[in-house]
């Protein structure tokens, strides 16, 4: 506003800081802060973790020994426009519920799953088992498989 007021009606920059009511220092104040070396190392991180947000960054930054404010790194990744959208689970559509159908003849469907067990060596055993599901429909009611 004061800016305004000196352009306009060309008056001294006392006087238009007194009309806005703010200090005459507060006109002439230039901030001396340099966030450079937070800059670099920010943009450092973003192409290391592009899918990380702040909270990431900033513990990463700690532990490396930067003692710098939580609040002014903040304002930094604000101002980089580095703020990451938060990822939410996708909703799966509602699957309708049919019962499963019934096999009448061999070799028409097979069902296959890992099982896994350990030797009394400790050593690990995984097997891949691949069932007719005939089979196992005939062996569930009682029939006798040939």
């Amino acid at each position: 506003m004061a800016e305004c007021i000196i352009k306009e009606q060309s008056v001294s920059v006392g006087r238009a800081c007194r009309v806005v009511h703010i200090h005459r220092s507060v006109w002439y104040y230039r901030s001396s802060k340099d966030d450079n070396a937070i800059i670099d190392r920010l943009s450092s991180l973003a192409e290391r973790f592009p899918t990380r947000g702040f909270d990431k960054y900033y513990a990463i930054i700690r532990n490396d020994g930067d003692k710098w404010a939580r609040s002014r790194v903040l304002r930094v990744y604000r101002e980089m426009n580095l703020s990451r959208r938060r990822k939410h689970k996708k909703r799966l559509p509602v699957r309708i519920r049919e019962p499963l159908q019934r096999q009448w003849l061999p070799n028409q469907s097979y069902s296959m799953d890992f099982m896994s067990d350990s030797l009394v060596s400790g050593r690990k055993l995984r097997v891949l088992k691949v069932v007719d599901d005939l089979r196992v429909n005939l062996l569930q009611s009682g029939a006798t498989i040939q």
